[in-house]
């Protein structure tokens, strides 16, 4: 492996990791995974399970999938706070 796929690999590594930690602390925001599921889904309609979310956040999935779960959970929180 080159030097520039390795600091790639690294970075994708911090991203994951960065990602998954806002995943957990959102998580924590919401109560419970299950609580997290429930929020997400009042706002898109669907959602991931609470075992999925659980799994996220213990390092299973791809980046483009907590992002989306960030994502979701950022917006259904917010939209909880406004009330």
């Amino acid at each position: 492996m080159t030097n520039k796929e390795n600091r790639l690999q690294n970075d994708q590594s911090s991203v994951l990791e960065n990602a998954r930690t806002e995943l957990k602390e959102l998580i924590q925001q919401a109560g419970s995974e299950e609580k997290a599921a429930r929020l997400i889904l009042s706002v898109k309609g669907a959602s991931p399970t609470s075992s999925a979310l659980n799994k996220a956040k213990h390092g299973s999935g791809t980046l483009y999938v907590l992002k989306s779960y960030v994502t979701d959970l950022r917006i259904a929180l917010k939209e909880r706070n406004s009330h």
